[in-house]
């Protein structure tokens, strides 16, 4: 019999989480969200004003109803469980509904659910209904009443359909994130096990440097992907389907990418092809407010690099430096060969970093790594530091309403080569 790991979804799950993605999935796409256990009973809601629509509330206010729900969403969420997949079905009081099922390591935790709307006339037959009745709505007026309002939100079933699979999407990223999470957590207290039993002090600090630079790296990537998610989420309403797949294979890539690169080295064209959909999101959800400009020399992109030390600089462009800007926007990234060295350039036309900002960075020139703490940039900075140790050269240029550039010098050492320090 195979352990159980978890009691629930909000053992691996932070619950803000849990629901900041759940109110920011309702505000967007005007459907209603909550978060079941494996029995059915509500984990999780949305942070909006009203969490059901008037003939849900009745039906959730009469307890032997609301026993009814709870039991309706449990066989929803198994049923989707045991395929892994979706399932779209009309509830027993003949609604719509979708059960996404969340699985952690084999194990079967919750479900997403979404309902209280309504689909085409035409539509809803070709929807089975997944439990039988449980009421005669002729006999109960103050529901009839309710049933037939049409105040909720009508969706075509090819809207819907393109919501299924961007919640599909988002379940398995809370799902692999959490399996990832919590066996980094295992395997952190394990090397601190080994750590702490060492005897060689060099050995010793070697590792806790090493345990220190994954940490950092853990520290980019969660702020990223939730800020692509809040961008897909303000996608979600888009008319044409082929878009908002488009949109949702780009997340998908971006997810995978973040959940196994983590503490492996990558290359250049990794992390071009990172910026590449990142942009396409970002293009499409700006209305291409911001444009870029490549110049990439592809002789350079097997170079060896750490994962995410580039992307998240062009987010920080758009975020802070572009995003804001009533005018559009560019940002240019250039990559080319100098001799035995790989020239990077991120650069924007934005509004710039303080003065004082930029002569905090410039400290880590002259009084090294632990000189300064805290932005995106300079944790990469210290990264590739660690990695390319003197062969790494850096500088930042900006001025307010200018637009900053960032130049990366790094030693051209071909994928094939390896982590250089097992050279």
């Amino acid at each position: 019999m195979r352990k159980k790991l978890f009691n629930n979804l909000l053992d691996v799950v932070p619950p803000e989480f849990l629901r900041n993605l759940l109110t920011q999935f309702s505000e967007a796409t005007g459907v209603k969200t909550l978060i079941a256990d494996y029995q059915g009973r509500p984990l999780i809601w949305p942070d909006i004003p009203a969490r059901l629509c008037a003939f849900c509330s009745a039906v959730r206010d009469d307890p032997y109803l609301n026993k009814e729900c709870e039991k309706n969403d449990a066989f929803a969420g198994i049923t989707a469980s045991q395929t892994e997949m979706p399932l779209i079905y009309r509830c027993y009081m003949g609604r719509i509904e979708v059960a996404v099922p969340i699985i952690v390591n084999s194990q079967y935790l919750g479900v997403v659910m979404i309902g209280q709307f309504r689909i085409e006339d035409d539509e809803h037959e070709q929807i089975d209904q997944l439990l039988p009745s449980k009421v005669n709505l002729d006999e109960r007026p103050d529901l009839l009443e309710l049933y037939v309002c049409k105040e909720q939100t009508v969706l075509p079933l090819t809207r819907l359909k393109a919501l299924v699979n961007m919640l599909h999407t988002i379940a398995n990223y809370i799902a692999e994130i959490s399996v990832n999470s919590h066996l980094q957590e295992s395997n952190s207290q394990l090397n601190m096990r080994i750590l702490q039993e060492e005897n060689k002090k060099n050995e010793l600090e070697k590792n806790l440097k090493q345990l220190e630079l994954q940490n950092m790296q853990k520290h980019l990537n969660p702020h990223f992907l939730f800020n692509t998610l809040n961008t897909i989420n303000n996608l979600v309403l888009l008319e044409d389907p082929q878009q908002a797949s488009e949109i949702i294979s780009s997340l998908s890539k971006i997810l995978r990418r973040s959940l196994y690169t983590n503490d492996q080295l990558t290359d250049l064209a990794d992390e071009y092809e990172a910026i590449q959909n990142y942009m396409a999101i970002q293009q499409i959800s700006l209305n291409n407010h911001i444009q870029m400009k490549t110049s990439i020399d592809e002789a350079c992109l097997d170079a060896t690099i750490p994962p995410f030390s580039l992307q998240p600089l062009v987010e920080n462009s758009i975020r802070h430096g572009l995003e804001s800007s009533k005018m559009c926007g560019t940002i240019a990234l250039d990559i080319e060969k100098s001799g035995s060295k790989v020239k990077i350039v991120i650069s924007d036309d934005g509004i710039g970093m303080p003065t004082q900002v930029v002569a905090k960075i410039l400290k880590l020139k002259k009084n090294g790594p632990s000189a300064v703490s805290g932005s995106t940039l300079v944790n990469i900075i210290k990264i590739l530091s660690h990695y390319f140790e003197n062969e790494f050269t850096w500088d930042v240029k900006s001025s307010e309403n200018k637009g900053t550039t960032i130049i990366f010098l790094i030693p051209y050492w071909p994928k094939e080569r390896g982590d250089p320090s097992n050279d």
